[in-house]
């Protein structure tokens, strides 16, 4: 996230696995249940988003950055914790009328082990970028709803006038 917010690159697509992007909102999280976690963020940014910091934050953290991203976005999340730590990212993004995906593995690790898990993390990704890069679909008819999808994500008549989605 980091590069898609600060980059002056621009990338056709991209896809988010579990991250950790140091925002305020993992800070939140992460400062009563890991303490030492928080302590790392703070390293990043100099201290808490707080007072005399909070500025640096809102210039380096993504998740402040958001409406910078013109990037198509699927997002993997595994297990409720990481739906949590990520949805910011789901729900901001939406909100603004980008392209974004979130996908949801609800028993998958962070290194996916289970062959089912893989295949809709791997495969998934491989549609995403052949669609987002090349323009190319899959015609296999258990994905034509993942492509009607992704199409309106990519129309411009899949936002309302005030650019929020409604998808």
């Amino acid at each position: 996230t980091y590069t898609l917010t600060h980059s002056k690159y621009h990338f056709a697509a991209a896809a988010l696995a579990d991250g950790v992007d140091y925002s305020y909102f993992q800070y939140m999280v992460f400062s009563n249940a890991d303490p030492s976690a928080a302590g790392e963020f703070e390293k990043v940014y100099g201290g808490p988003p707080y007072g005399k910091r909070l500025p640096q934050w809102i210039k380096q953290s993504p998740s402040f950055l958001m409406d910078k991203i013109e990037t198509p976005l699927r997002i993997q999340t595994l297990g409720p914790e990481s739906v949590l730590l990520d949805w910011h990212w789901y729900s901001g993004l939406a909100r603004l009328g980008k392209p974004v995906e979130m996908i949801y593995i609800p028993e998958g690790t962070h290194v996916l082990e289970k062959p089912w898990d893989r295949m809709v993390s791997q495969q998934g990704n491989v549609d995403w970028f052949c669609f987002w890069l090349k323009g190319e679909e899959d015609p296999d008819q258990t994905k034509a709803e993942q492509y009607k999808r992704w199409r309106e994500l990519r129309s411009p008549q899949g936002q309302t006038a005030s650019g929020v989605s409604t998808r």
